[in-house]
């Protein structure tokens, strides 16, 4: 819950329900608004520096007033503590700087073109100096008392967060129309869906699965809605370990990978299979796994499997890792295909390995394991959230793969500083050389669905993955 170190989407969710970003969206839309910046922001003449005005009077749920001076020392600190978020963040700004109590100045590292858009992301949710040392993180801090619409009053991790009302909250237009907001964490998707089935609760969200949600579609009392915001599940490498880091490993296992089987006989045709980490209707999006690998080309991966040295008597062991309940009940499922379609090859063993998602995300993204499953959410609206996670040098060690490649570094930044009459045929070329390089494998979009009991309203979802309690309302 430290602004300065959460890097997952439900961190996300509570830290922007708690606390206020400089931009953020009209709520249900990917409109851009200003936030706690009363404008959109200066840009330098060579793109460099990007200056927000402050709002005035906005203070914290404790009655302490917001300065620029703390907005800038959150965002530098996000650097130079080194959280989950610090190499997104730094390969974007290089520093922050207030040149006066309203004034802030953030410094590029390139003439990014997606500032706005970065600067409605919870890294720029100023922390609370008094709950927030400047030089340690704090992750499961007592109470939240932020700039947002809520504060944290009670948490009690892996059960139960209890958020009131900021009473200091600065936009009394957006104010909250629920005085409480309760959330409940459950082990699995079903414990979940009866829990709104019965009244226990009144919203299910997330972890639900296709599954669960067309069951609960038919239960009288419940409405929902499908969140066609990309949510991507793929395949993680660590590039520095063998035998991961032969670029013919990976390619053979991109060849191999039938996602088309996958959608079907997991899903049931629920999800739309990935040929690309950029998805449809975002700008640029092409399709270079599918031009490169296919559907699916056995042939192919046992091809370049025997061109790295492998054979029968010599197959490649896979030490493959999964979270079996995180992504819902399906995960195991789609593991246990996967191994079937990469040792289908006949030149490969796969070792599988599953741990609870606490133990998982801290060693994968810690590098530990050569061969895993995520899932991702957009930061952003805009191709980038997309591509730099996973292929930027700085930000892919944030999620454990430690890929290095300079090429894709210049290529990267080419598109993302160019002038919009050269940026398709730079992300597409970006594109290309991902799939090429296989980065990552992208396996599946899987829409989200939420759940909630008849007299619940304000349920606004849009493209950028949002969800604001501040909306909710409850009729009597």
């Amino acid at each position: 819950l430290d602004a300065r170190d959460a890097y997952a989407t439900h961190d996300w969710e509570i830290i922007k329900n708690t606390g206020d970003a400089l931009m953020g969206y009209t709520p249900g839309t990917a409109d851009l608004v200003p936030r706690l910046a009363e404008d959109f922001p200066e840009v330098s003449d060579d793109g460099m520096t990007y200056t927000f005005t402050l709002r005035e009077g906005i203070k914290f749920a404790d009655d302490t007033d917001l300065t620029a001076q703390m907005v800038a020392d959150s965002i530098n600190q996000t650097t130079t503590l080194g959280g989950d978020v610090s190499g997104f963040i730094a390969s974007y700004v290089d520093n922050a700087e207030a040149t006066d109590d309203r004034t802030l100045v953030l410094h590029m590292t390139e003439a990014w073109a997606v500032t706005p858009y970065l600067a409605a992301t919870a890294p720029f949710v100023p922390v609370n100096p008094n709950e927030f040392a400047a030089d340690e993180l704090n992750q499961y801090p007592e109470q939240l008392h932020g700039v947002g619409p809520y504060m944290m009053t009670e948490h009690t991790v892996g059960e139960q967060m209890v958020l009131e009302k900021n009473p200091y909250y600065w936009d009394t237009e957006g104010a909250p129309k629920v005085d409480r907001i309760i959330i409940r964490y459950f082990a699995d998707p079903t414990t979940m869906g009866q829990a709104v089935e019965t009244g226990e609760i009144d919203i299910a969200w997330r972890i639900l699965g296709p599954g669960e949600a067309v069951r609960l579609a038919e239960v009288e009392g419940l409405e929902q809605q499908k969140i066609n915001a990309p949510a991507l599940r793929y395949i993680c490498f660590q590039h520095e370990l063998d035998p991961i880091s032969d670029i013919r490993v990976r390619q053979a296992i991109a060849a191999a990978v039938d996602r088309e089987a996958i959608v079907d006989r997991v899903f049931e045709g629920r999800v739309i299979p990935a040929y690309s980490t950029v998805p449809e209707g975002y700008p640029y999006a092409i399709e270079p796994f599918l031009d490169q690998y296919g559907t699916r080309d056995l042939q192919m991966a046992i091809d370049l499997l025997t061109a790295a040295g492998y054979s029968e008597d010599n197959p490649l062991v896979l030490d493959f890792w999964y979270p079996p309940e995180h992504y819902g009940t399906t995960t195991a499922d789609v593991f246990q295909l996967l191994t079937e379609q990469v040792e289908e090859t006949g030149l490969v063993t796969v070792e599988a390995h599953s741990q609870n998602w606490a133990t998982y995300i801290t060693a994968a993204v810690e590098g530990q394991y050569p061969i895993y499953i995520l899932g991702w959410f957009p930061d952003f609206v805009f191709p980038d959230t997309w591509l730099f996670p996973w292929a930027d040098s700085t930000q892919s060690a944030g999620l454990g793969l430690m890929y290095n490649n300079p090429d894709m570094d210049d290529l990267l930044t080419r598109a993302a500083t160019a002038p919009e009459s050269e940026q398709e045929a730079l992300y597409h070329e970006a594109q290309r050389f991902y799939a090429e390089e296989v980065v990552t494998i992208p396996l599946f979009w899987e829409p989200e669905y939420i759940t909630y009991r008849e007299g619940v309203s304000g349920v606004k979802i849009g493209p950028p993955f949002e969800f604001m309690y501040a909306e909710l309302d409850v009729s009597e």
